[in-house]
């Protein structure tokens, strides 16, 4: 999106937790991620944060419904497997719920990152399937 127009329009790349590269838009514009769309064009912090939440920003059905399918995936991925949750070793291990939850420490680094207005990248490396 050029972040001038009130809606936000997908690339039609393959979603990324790489920041946008240039090279797949026309002359003259710069891609920019939903998140950052939402911050530029709504001037609230709440109402911000509400759009990025709720796809508020997102122009066209089909566009919703990648980005629903993907959260939706993402939650998935995010569920202690059920042979898993509840066991003794889980809780000995400080897994308590049914979902994955991030270290509060990179929880917290994260925040006092977008606090200081830093622009950043956190990567999370597995070398199993289970981001494919």
């Amino acid at each position: 999106s050029s972040g001038q127009a009130a809606g936000w329009e997908w690339s039609r790349t393959k979603p990324s937790c790489a920041p946008p590269t240039d090279d797949v838009c026309h002359v003259g514009e710069t891609l920019t991620t939903y998140q950052q769309h939402c911050k530029e064009v709504i001037k609230g912090k709440a109402e911000a944060k509400e759009a990025v939440r709720t796809f508020k920003l997102v122009e066209g059905t089909p566009v919703r419904a990648e980005m629903d399918k993907l959260l939706q995936l993402t939650m998935k991925r995010m569920q202690i497997p059920a042979d898993v949750k509840f066991t003794k070793e889980a809780e000995a291990a400080g897994i308590k719920g049914s979902s994955y939850n991030m270290f509060p420490t990179l929880f917290h680094l994260v925040a006092n990152l977008q606090r200081g207005n830093r622009i950043f990248a956190v990567i999370f490396r597995s070398f199993g399937a289970d981001h494919e």
